[in-house]
């Protein structure tokens, strides 16, 4: 009896323990990233780096997207989907000073326009 709650109290230790290192490298590897790609597509050069930390006031970027025309044609969701992780990774490296908007335009609305 006592062999077999040793055993189940080790094992919810061990999923407590899990799940907080998890939650804990989780939160401090969040931005860690490293660019496999040959000719290094994800990965910011350093003149977009300098001009990013140069900004000298805040600046909000604004992202047109049509989720019902990517629905509709699968290339405009992939291009879409590659040009906001590109957006997303200039407000990551920009120290707060860019901010992207994400704009789902409906037809015939101002929007739209």
């Amino acid at each position: 009896m006592k062999r077999g709650f040793l055993t189940v109290s080790g094992l919810f230790v061990a999923a407590v323990l899990f799940f907080c290192v998890n939650a804990l490298t989780n939160a401090a590897w969040k931005s860690a990233r490293y660019d496999f790609t040959e000719d290094k597509l994800f990965t910011l050069s350093p003149s977009t780096h300098a001009v990013l930390e140069e900004l000298g006031r805040p600046v909000e970027l604004h992202f047109y997207y049509s989720k019902g025309m990517a629905d509709a044609v699968p290339e405009i969701r992939t291009y879409a989907k590659r040009v906001r992780e590109l957006l997303e990774e200039y407000t990551l490296h920009s120290n707060g000073m860019l901010t992207l908007k994400m704009i789902d335009p409906e037809p015939f609305t101002e929007k739209e326009d």
